[in-house]
């Protein structure tokens, strides 16, 4: 969750500059929080034991595939921990930042950034490992936000929007699992390959 993120949630909020503060104080509690992450330091470690340097060939040693499982697996937790981390977020915003006609538009600013994490957006592009073009990370949530509109256009099209943003959340997180799922199949069968080499066996 950046600053750049925050900055635009605040908007959302409609926060004055008192609660801008107290945001911005929770937000770098956040920052450390994220940073220390036991989750991730697994990721990096599994990644770091994947592909093992062979001495005598002077490549790399497939690996096995208990130790692909682990790192498929701390990928996963460590999504899981990353929204589990924000979801503590938004609640202290909520309980020590935000007034009570405030807080119904939390739950939009939280719905957006789980479609964010779903579009494979910062970190869990990294700690998944996956890239893709940029048209695949267009959201026309976010097309609509740099929209130079008036308050009452954007007063009118926001019912549609979150009508929107509600309906395809779903599609976001099964498209986020297709994703996982290719690269996956991709990194099994990466090391299939590098074996059928090592055996002699490649064609």
């Amino acid at each position: 969750l950046s600053r750049r993120d925050l900055k635009q949630f605040a908007a959302r909020l409609g926060l004055d500059d008192e609660q801008l503060l107290i945001v911005e104080e929770l937000h770098r509690e956040y920052a450390e929080a994220y940073r220390t992450l036991p989750e991730l330091a697994r990721v990096r470690e599994a990644n770091q034991q994947l592909w093992v340097n062979d001495a005598e060939s002077g490549g790399s040693r497939a690996p096995t595939n208990a130790k692909l499982e682990t790192v498929f697996r701390a990928r996963r937790e460590a999504f899981e921990a990353i929204v589990t981390l924000d979801n503590s977020f938004f609640d202290d915003m909520r309980t020590v930042a935000l007034r009570e006609d405030q807080r119904p538009a939390l739950d939009r600013v939280r719905r957006l950034r789980l479609r964010r994490m779903y579009l494979l957006d910062g970190a869990v592009q990294v700690y998944y490992g996956m890239g893709q073009s940029s048209e695949g990370t267009v959201d026309i949530v976010d097309v609509i936000e740099e929209q130079d509109l008036s308050d009452d256009e954007r007063a009118a099209i926001d019912p549609i929007l979150d009508e929107y943003e509600a309906a395809t959340l779903e599609a976001f997180r099964t498209r986020f699992e297709a994703h996982v799922a290719v690269q996956q199949a991709s990194e099994r069968w990466s090391v299939v390959a590098v074996r059928a080499q090592e055996n002699g066996t490649a064609p």
